[in-house]
Formats: structure tokens, sequence, C-alpha cells
């Protein structure tokens, strides 16, 4: 679900040649720590472009309907190498805000239906060589701001 975000966001990058997800898999909660939930995935990833790309900062609120869940954010920058084709790994943080909802949506499964009932709002910053870019969302769903990013030049 996550993974598919921030492939889009690459794929907004300039010029770039598109950056392919070929696999998700290996999407688990690696650790409870009090209320943060840290969600561990890796991808298989297809670089074809001459630099590497940072995913530098994941910055969201999460909501559903009209309650709050709590904040996403990346817990370390991902890298994904010059003309690179392997797997990535990537660690979201999930701070809940409310544990009750929270608990029962990471409990609920289905990953694209997430990504559907999920609002977001907040940025995601992204660097390649020198330049960087921000791209911003106002209350879309996990799928729409992947739906977003893949026209963005």
């Amino acid at each position: 679900m996550f993974f598919g975000v921030f492939l889009a966001v690459l794929s907004a990058c300039g010029t770039m040649q598109s950056v392919t997800v070929s696999k998700m898999g290996d999407v688990q909660v690696s650790s409870l720590e009090g209320n943060k939930v840290n969600i561990s995935m890796v991808a298989s990833v297809n670089n074809p472009n001459h630099k590497k790309i940072t995913i530098k900062k994941v910055d969201f609120d999460a909501n559903m309907g009209k309650q709050h869940l709590g904040t996403l954010s990346l817990k370390n920058s991902v890298v994904i190498p010059k003309e690179y084709n392997g797997d990535v790994s990537a660690t979201i943080v999930l701070e809940l805000h409310n544990m009750l909802m929270g608990g029962s949506l990471l409990l609920s499964g289905n990953p694209q239906k997430l990504a559907e009932k999920v609002k977001v709002t907040g940025k995601i910053r992204v660097k390649t060589g020198l330049f960087g870019k921000s791209f911003r969302f106002k209350d879309q769903s996990l799928g729409e701001v992947a739906n977003q990013l893949k026209g963005t030049k």
C-alpha cells in the first residue's frame, strides 16, 4: 500500500524514466512500542535512471471517516541506487492517536481496501541528485495520492 505511493512519487520527478515495482511483499508489523506501530515492507524495484533516488520524508495525518487515526511517517530515508534492479525495504511508523480504531484497522487485513478508506493530509519529500521536491496532499486516500503522483511531472 505505502510502497505504491512512494514509487508513484518517484516517477513524478522531472524527466526521469519510470521506476517500477514488480512485486511487493513481506509486509509485517515489526514492532509495537506504546502507540507506535512499525510496519516493515520489501518491494522488488527497478530504477533504470542514472541517479539514485531518495525518499527523504513522509509526513501524513491519517483519518478514517471523522476519526483521526494518527500520523504516518518514514522511519528512515529510503535510497534506491542508480540503475538498480532488486529488493528495497522500508519501515513506516504509524503513530496511533486512537488505539481502538487503529488496532481494528490493522487487524482488518486487506491493504487495498485500507488504502481507499484511510484519508491523509500532509507531504512526501523526494530527492534526486541535488534536486528535491515536496508533494502536498489534503484529505485524499492513499490510492488517490498514488494516482495523482503518477501524472505529475
